[in-house]
């Protein structure tokens, strides 16, 4: 059998070897034509990639002016940078989730710092892609850092939370061994071991490992306030939670809020003294750094505020005031706002406010409390939506009725300061103690009569006190006092106005509405100045003046209101609130001033009308042939001036009703008050005389001097409150002026004001009140150059 080798060549027909070669030169056609297709696409792609980029300023080809040269090699220097703190914050981060994987008190230690590491790393990150966000890079690459610097932080914000339970758990286990919380309940009530204190090494480790991991995961973790002082009240709040937040214990009553909150003082003594024995050694490792000063700030303080938020807070947000609006009892409510108010003030000291005294009181009694935390009770009670509208509701009722009771009060209308007058004589011995700085437990009320200070204190004349208020409007402050200061323990300006809104307001407009009542009742009487109602009437209007003082000036309670206006929004604000409120006083009182005027103004017509209709007075010594009579032709007989005329005695009689009747008044009512009524009196007489006798009667010389005399004598009862009482009857006495002139000087003025025609409305230079075309009217009623 014959065998072939491979090696041999083969041999092919030469047909065979033509078609071969025809479709060689067919392929290398074909190879061609894709080979310059694929450059031309090449080229034109890359021209509108090159394109594209110089467009943006950035890749290749470069730009060639210097700045955009310098723009990009700023991007690309900054994306260089991003990139490797990326790099290097994933490696550290690696570390710490490696460390992290095997939870020991040595590998956490290594986690904390490693992720330390990280989180300053991933500060450059964030600083590289804030720069490049603001330079000449492609939209992209902005997405593309950002992109990756997002994924970093929530990669560290998963390992810092993981870090946090696991480093607690080792710290509540450290506590646990330690005793924690110290013994602050009755012997036998206790779920912990034997206190040993936090001196032990596991303990001081773990708090240092905690605070070491707040420290370097970021500024929102470092506001929360130190983490330390949260674990430590996480077991208080674990006791407070058996003991009043279980329906088996006997301890659980939701109407005894007491228990609950002496216990929390109680917890709060004894674990913020024995959490400052970690004070020492925190502030040890971060001795001098601002930042680590921030981070323990005084971990006692602390402690105190982590107690309210994490073991009081849900003992009272999560089980009692649920319990109370179930139970709908309005008592209740106002029974627990007074605890937590008390203890909120005994709580201050323990969060570096000053010692609760209830007796200490300022100069002027109106120094607020310091602003009330965040966590304070009141704050979570003005939170809670239908706890607050329940214990609103109850707050308003009652202040309402103890307004009630105020006003039907039997001493409710007696003035304060002989009230207080009569205190003080009947305890001399007293006052000689109170003087020398012993102030009995009566003067120490901070309102009521013995509690009032300012400008109507005892020390104060009756006689020159701006303000002389009756026992009701003083308990009225004393009582918006006491609402001011409960406000004041609501941490957020919206809850202060809404406790204000629903309670002093009311409060105050029902005082109002009862001072109305009063003044409408001695109207429908028409006895405003009479001996059965002029005492209530008067104390009415004195209470509306001091009210409105109180209400509308920084001296008085406003002065609270604005003090915890601070910082607060326009919405908020409880000063405006009090002031329209003082708006509301301020018209009572003006408008029942002047209607004790017009009384008083009634009065006098009473009595006026006769002396006004006594036309013969005015023209006596005047013949009625229209001559004069005996007194200007018998030698026997002269014309009085003003030292030999007498004032008429019903004129003098009007003159003294009206001046007793005022005297009364002045002796009831606050100066201010008084003077708008004897300046409204004065008003009203004035325009009487000059309107209906000065214009409307007749005068021969005797009968001018004659009315020059009454209207001395009436002016002359005004002097007792005013040194010019001639300036509140300035028309009646120019009418006298120019009726007493010499006749010959007021002829001149009648024919020259006679011939100013157009000109006669035109003011004096000789008359002030009087202008041309009223001097013109009082001359001619005299009858011995004009009238007839």
């Amino acid at each position: 059998m014959a065998v072939v080798s491979d090696l041999e060549p083969t041999t092919m027909s030469g047909g065979d070897l033509e078609k071969a070669a025809a479709e060689l030169a067919s392929l290398e056609g074909q190879r061609e034509a894709a080979h310059a297709a694929l450059s031309s696409l090449a080229a034109s792609a890359y021209q509108r990639y090159s394109a594209r980029l110089a467009g943006a300023h950035s890749g290749v080809p470069l730009p060639a002016d210097v700045a955009s040269l310098a723009a990009e090699l700023e991007t690309l220097t900054a994306a260089h940078a991003h990139l490797a703190a990326l790099q290097k914050a994933q490696a550290f981060l690696r570390q710490a989730e490696e460390a992290c994987a095997h939870p020991a008190p040595a590998t956490l230690g290594r986690a904390v710092d490693a992720l330390a590491h990280a989180v300053r790393a991933a500060a450059g990150v964030v600083d590289d892609a804030r720069l490049a966000a603001h330079t000449n890079t492609t939209p992209s690459s902005h997405e593309v850092l950002r992109a990756l610097s997002d994924a970093l932080a929530a990669d560290l914000a998963h390992l810092s939370a993981r870090l946090r339970r696991q480093l607690s758990a080792g710290f509540q286990a450290a506590l646990g061994a330690a005793g924690w919380p110290p013994p602050f309940l009755s012997a036998g009530d206790e779920a912990g071991g034997a206190w040993r204190g936090l001196d032990s090494p596991d303990v001081r480790g773990a708090a240092l490992q905690l605070t070491l991991l707040q420290r370097s995961a970021g500024e929102a973790a470092q506001n929360e306030g130190p983490w330390v002082a949260q674990e430590l009240a996480a077991g208080v709040g674990a006791a407070l939670r058996r003991h009043f937040a279980s329906s088996s214990a006997p301890t659980d009553r939701a109407d005894r809020p007491e228990w609950l909150l002496a216990t929390t003082l109680r917890a709060a003594r004894v674990c913020c003294a024995a959490a400052y024995q970690l004070q020492g050694v925190l502030a040890a490792c971060f001795g001098g750094d601002g930042d680590d000063a921030r981070l323990v700030p005084m971990l006692d303080v602390e402690v105190g505020r982590a107690i309210l938020a994490s073991a009081l807070g849900p003992v009272l947000t999560g089980h009692v005031l649920p319990r109370l609006v179930l139970l709908g009892e309005p008592s209740l409510w106002l029974h627990l706002a007074d605890e937590l108010a008390s203890f909120q003030e005994r709580y201050a000291v323990l969060l570096g406010g000053p010692a609760h005294d209830p007796g200490a009181m300022s100069v002027d009694g109106l120094v607020p409390p310091a602003a009330a935390p965040a966590e304070a009770p009141l704050a979570l009670l003005a939170s809670d939506a239908a706890a607050c509208a329940a214990w609103l509701a109850a707050e308003r009722a009652d202040v309402l009725a103890h307004m009630e009771s105020l006003v039907a009060a039997p001493g409710a209308w007696l003035p304060v300061h002989s009230l207080l007058q009569g205190i003080l004589d009947s305890e001399g011995e007293e006052e000689e103690e109170c003087a020398a700085g012993a102030t009995p437990g009566a003067l120490r009320s901070g309102g009521g009569v013995l509690g009032m200070t300012g400008p109507h204190s005892p020390g104060s004349s009756p006689a020159t006190a701006e303000f002389r208020p009756p026992l009701l409007a003083d308990q009225v402050t004393t009582l918006v006092v006491a609402q001011l200061r409960r406000a004041s323990l609501l941490h957020d300006a919206a809850h202060r106005a809404a406790y204000i809104e629903s309670i002093t307001v009311p409060a105050l407009r029902d005082c109002l509405a009862s001072l109305e009542r009063l003044l409408a009742s001695a109207a429908a009487f028409d006895d405003l100045v009479g001996d059965l109602w002029r005492g209530r009437v008067t104390a009415a209007i004195c209470a509306a003046h001091y009210l409105e003082y109180q209400l509308s000036e920084p001296q008085g309670v406003l002065l609270l209101a604005a003090l915890q206006d601070g910082g607060a929004a326009p919405a908020h604000a409880l000063a405006p609130r009090l002031r329209k409120v003082a708006a509301a006083f301020a018209a009572l009182r003006r408008q029942w001033a002047y209607r004790l005027a017009k009384q008083a103004v009634g009065a006098f017509r009473a009595r006026f009308n006769p002396y006004r209709q006594d036309r013969a007075r005015f023209a006596s010594g005047w013949a009625a042939g229209g001559g004069p009579g005996r007194a200007a032709s018998d030698p026997g007989g002269q014309v009085p001036d003003a030292d030999s005329a007498w004032p008429c005695p019903t004129l003098l009689a009007a003159a003294d009703g009206v001046h007793g009747l005022l005297r009364m008044l002045s002796s009831d009512l606050d100066p201010p008050v008084f003077a708008d009524v004897w300046r409204a009196v004065a008003l009203a007489i004035n325009q009487a005389f000059y309107n209906e006798v000065a214009t409307e009667a007749l005068f021969s010389p005797q009968g001018a001097w004659l009315f020059h005399a009454d209207i001395g004598a009436l002016t002359s009862i005004f002097g007792e409150w005013t040194a010019n009482p001639d300036a509140h009857f300035k028309e009646t006495r120019e009418a006298c002026r120019l009726l007493t002139l010499p006749r010959h000087e007021a002829g001149d003025l009648l024919a020259k004001l006679g011939g100013q025609g157009s000109r006669k409305g035109e003011p004096l230079a000789t008359l002030s009140a009087l202008n041309a075309q009223q001097a013109l009217c009082v001359l001619g009623q005299r009858l011995d150059i004009g009238g007839s």
